[in-house]
């Protein structure tokens, strides 16, 4: 291929890919969130070492905004970067990049930290001297200790700079913060923390994960208040399908799974740590070049992956009986995954734990709903139905997994018999008949939003619209995830 056909290729990869998501304005931030970072990055650095009059601080103020306007100009809003705690946003999508790009991100994150800053927004109406004076204010509030909230103070056109550090930190004020909030938080960090341990363990490197397990117990907490609003995260698993985001996703779902057998928390907590560890021996294997591509790793790399999973855990957890159980979970899980290639496990000999099992159907929903490669999505109830019909889960824990999440599980778009559309948000108030979905309708049989939060108790008696059909989340007119979040 030519010089002159690759920018035609990517950008046709890149209309497809937006296509397929169903959310051009998602892939075009996340196309842009790294150059916007860096850039604002190298104008931060650079009014450290020079004064605003200096000629390299001119170029680079030019080339900022550049960037900036652009930027604006493709979404049609303005640019906001949100860096804070370990967790890095740009215009409110999570920051897609590399591991050299999210070290940038967080050293960005202590420079606006020494300015009481987390949180910088452009306008589109952003001018060149707008940015000018941002960046003269900025460089008295870093260089001087006692003009260091300078920036918070002042009003500069087209620039609004904000502390958002308490909530999204977890600190003073995170504990006010609503069930809903503290999910998308804890979500949002569950995929930083992740997409590090696997980047690490890409590249040959292990490291400890306790923080993989402060996420684990994060979950099973929010669980424990509200299952729904646990599930209502993985209406975002169509969004990015990569090892980390399977991987968050698997410990959400085999929570919710795990809880119908036991509410042991040290149980669950096993649980969960080993849905965010498993795919980590697939990146191993796969190294840096081929951890995220969306093809698979040839037979004899897929041989070698239950073996890596397992002494992940001993490596990076140390000689013990809770790293012992993980790594046996871990095995299984990701033999029980290869058994085509594999044969049985041990043989046929002995049976797989029903951890392992519970594992296994999640990652499996998983495949379903959000495929790894280009495969075509499904919806949650038929999944369902997809995996009722396959030999190798025990009838016992199908049934399970329905009470878990639902029989038209939750996160389900439907489409009503009067047209209107919406999502299945919780079970049925009814403890008699809680199988039966809670639907939030959405838009009119028009696609016009629903302006008044209207819903549908299915376990409820009284006339109510049939559902004609159940569709993938990414085949929704409308946005799934604020039918829980808004």
């Amino acid at each position: 291929m030519s010089d002159q056909t690759a920018p035609q290729r990517d950008d046709f990869l890149a209309r497809r890919a937006a296509a397929a998501a169903r959310n051009p304005l998602r892939e075009a931030i996340h196309a842009r969130s790294s150059e916007a970072l860096l850039s604002l990055y190298r104008l931060v650095k650079i009014s450290l070492v020079h004064a605003v009059g200096n000629e390299a601080v001119g170029r680079t103020i030019e080339t900022t905004y550049e960037t900036l306007k652009a930027f604006s100009g493709a979404i049609g809003r303005p640019v906001t970067i949100t860096v804070a705690h370990e967790m890095v946003f740009v215009c409110g999508e999570l920051l897609r990049g590399s591991r050299s790009t999210y070290e940038t991100a967080l050293e960005l994150r202590d420079l606006l930290g020494r300015c009481g800053v987390s949180e910088v927004s452009f306008a589109a109406e952003l001018s060149v001297q707008d940015l000018r004076s941002f960046t003269e204010i900025l460089s008295a509030a870093l260089r001087d200790p006692e003009k260091r909230t300078l920036l918070l103070e002042s009003a500069i056109p087209n620039v609004e700079a904000r502390a958002v550090q308490a909530l999204l930190s977890g600190g003073e004020g995170a504990a006010a913060a609503s069930v809903r909030e503290r999910a998308l938080m804890t979500y949002a960090s569950a995929l930083v923390v992740v997409r590090q341990l696997y980047d690490a363990a890409a590249a040959g490197q292990m490291v400890l994960p306790h923080k993989v397990k402060r996420v684990a117990q994060r979950l099973i907490v929010l669980a424990d208040e509200s299952e729904a609003t646990l599930l209502g995260l993985t209406t975002l698993a169509h969004a990015q399908r990569d090892d980390v985001v399977r991987a968050v996703h698997a410990a959400i779902l085999a929570v919710v799974m795990g809880r119908q057998i036991t509410r042991n928390p040290a149980q669950l907590a096993s649980l969960a740590m080993v849905a965010l560890l498993a795919d980590a021996g697939r990146a191993q294997v796969a190294g840096l070049t081929g951890r995220n591509r969306l093809v698979a790793l040839t037979e004899d790399a897929e041989r070698t992956v239950p073996a890596h999973a397992a002494a992940i855990p001993f490596v990076a957890g140390g000689l013990d009986e809770g790293s012992a159980l993980r790594a046996v979970l871990a095995f299984e899980t990701t033999w029980l995954e290869r058994q085509r290639l594999l044969g049985p496990p041990y043989g046929g000999q002995i049976d797989t734990l029903v951890q392992s099992q519970i594992l296994r159907a999640v990652r499996r929903l998983l495949d379903l709903v959000a495929p790894r490669d280009f495969s075509e999505a499904i919806s949650p109830f038929d999944a369902l139905a997809t995996i009722s019909e396959e030999i190798w889960l025990d009838p016992h824990l199908l049934r399970v997994l329905v009470s878990a999440i639902g029989i038209i599980p939750i996160g389900s778009v439907v489409e009503l018999e009067t047209g209107e559309w919406g999502v299945v948000t919780d079970r049925s108030s009814n403890e008699k008949r809680s199988h039966m979905p809670l639907v939030r309708v959405v838009t009119t049989k028009r696609g016009a939003a629903v302006e008044a939060e209207r819903y549908v108790d299915y376990g409820l008696s009284g006339r109510k619209p049939g559902i004609a059909r159940v569709l993938p989340a990414a085949a929704a007119r409308f946005n799934v995830t604020r039918a829980f979040f808004d």
